[in-house]
C-alpha cells in the first residue's frame, strides 16, 4: 500500500485532502502540532503529534514511518503576518530538511504547497508556470527559494517532485478574518460590509478541489510547477455584489463597494494548462454551489458559537 506523510493535516486545505487521500488507497499518516482532531477511528488513517520546526522531531517521525509519499503544506499562515513573519524563512528550512529526510526513508514522490506570490505581479496577465518569479514579500521569497532547492535535490537525488502554485481560495474553516467569509459574516449579523477595492481581478477556488488538485497532482508521475487555480477571473466587486444577493433580494441592502487607488496588483489569474491537460484533473465544485457550502457552513458556525455563549452564560 502507498503510505503519505500529510503535513499541515488540521489546516485549511490538508483537512480536506484526507478523504481523497483515502479514496486514492493511501495509508495516510496526518501531522499535527498542538491538537489532534476529534474524530472517530478511520480505516488507514493515522494522526501523529510533531513538532516539524524541531529537526530532531521531524527526522525521527520520517525514520518511524518511512512513507512512499510525501504532501506539504504546513507553513506558517497567520493572515495578519504571513507575508513578512520571519517563521517563514525558518519554515523553509525546516521543509527542505523534511523532503531530504522523506529521501532518506525511501521516499520516492513529493509534492510541495507554492504560492502564486512567487511570480512578478506587475505582468497583469494569466500567469503561466514559466512566468518570472519576483516576489514581493519574504512569504514568497521563501517559497521561491524552497521550490528552487526541491529541484535541485530532486535531481541530484532522482526524486520524483512537484510543487503546486496555490491562488485564492475559499471554504468552510477559513479564517473568519479574511474576504470572503469577512463578508458573509457581516451579512449573517446584518452589518454593512464594504469592498474596498472592487475593482481588483482574483482567481478563487473552492478549497474541497484545491485538496483535490493536489491529491491528483500527487498521484500523477508530473514534475515541477503546476499552478493550482480556477483559471477563472473574478472581480472583488462581483463577488461581494454575488454574496450580498444570496441575503438581499437586490444585493446593495448592506454593500458598499468602492475602487479606492491600491499598490496590489490588478489582476492574479492562473493558467491552469498544465492541471487540466497534464495532471487530468478539473475542478468538482462550481462557484454557485461552491458559495452555497460556504454560507451553510458559517451559518452553522455562527449558531453554534451562539449556542456556546448561552451555555456559557447559564454555567
Amino acid at each position: 500500500m502507498k503510505k503519505v506523510l500529510l503535513t499541515g493535516a488540521t489546516g485549511f486545505i490538508a483537512r480536506f485532502a484526507v478523504p481523497f487521500l483515502l479514496q486514492r488507497g493511501y495509508e495516510v499518516h496526518a501531522v499535527f502540532h498542538n491538537r489532534k482532531p476529534i474524530s472517530g477511528s478511520v480505516a488507514h488513517l493515522f494522526w501523529h503529534q510533531c513538532d516539524l520546526l524541531n529537526k530532531a522531531e521531524q527526522k525521527k517521525l520520517f525514520e518511524l514511518l518511512r512513507v512512499t509519499h510525501f504532501l506539504h503544506f504546513a507553513w506558517n499562515v497567520d493572515h495578519e503576518t504571513y507575508l513578512v513573519s520571519p517563521a517563514n524563512e525558518l519554515w523553509q528550512v525546516a521543509s527542505f530538511e523534511m523532503l531530504k529526510n522523506f529521501r532518506q526513508g525511501g521516499g520516492q514522490r513529493a509534492v510541495l504547497a507554492g504560492t502564486c506570490f512567487e511570480y512578478d505581479l506587475t505582468f497583469g496577465g494569466r500567469l503561466k508556470e514559466g512566468a518570472a518569479l519576483k516576489p514581493a514579500s519574504l512569504y514568497g521569497a521563501s517559497k521561491v527559494r524552497l521550490h528552487e532547492e526541491m529541484e535541485d535535490y530532486a535531481a541530484q537525488e532522482k526524486l520524483s517532485c512537484a510543487w503546486g502554485r496555490i491562488f485564492f481560495l475559499y471554504g468552510p474553516h477559513e479564517r473568519s478574518t479574511r474576504f470572503v467569509p469577512g463578508l458573509i459574516n457581516s451579512f449573517l449579523k446584518g452589518e454593512t460590509a464594504r469592498c474596498r477595492h472592487g475593482h481588483l481581478l482574483r482567481d478563487f477556488l473552492y478549497v474541497e478541489d484545491v485538496a483535490s488538485a493536489f491529491v491528483a497532482l500527487l498521484d500523477s508521475p508530473v514534475c515541477g510547477a503546476v499552478n493550482i487555480g480556477s483559471g477563472i477571473s473574478r472581480s472583488l466587486g462581483g463577488i461581494a455584489r454575488d454574496i450580498a444577493c444570496r441575503f438581499s433580494k437586490d444585493g446593495t441592502t448592506w454593500l458598499t463597494v468602492d475602487h479606492l487607488p491600491t499598490h496590489d496588483p490588478l489582476s492574479i489569474v492562473a493558467d491552469v494548462t498544465r492541471l487540466k491537460s497534464e495532471v487530468g484533473w478539473s475542478p468538482s465544485v462550481d462557484w454557485t454551489e461552491g458559495m452555497a457550502k460556504t454560507i451553510a457552513w458559517w451559518k452553522q458556525r455562527l449558531k453554534e458559537c451562539k449556542n456556546e455563549s448561552t451555555d456559557q452564560a447559564k454555567n
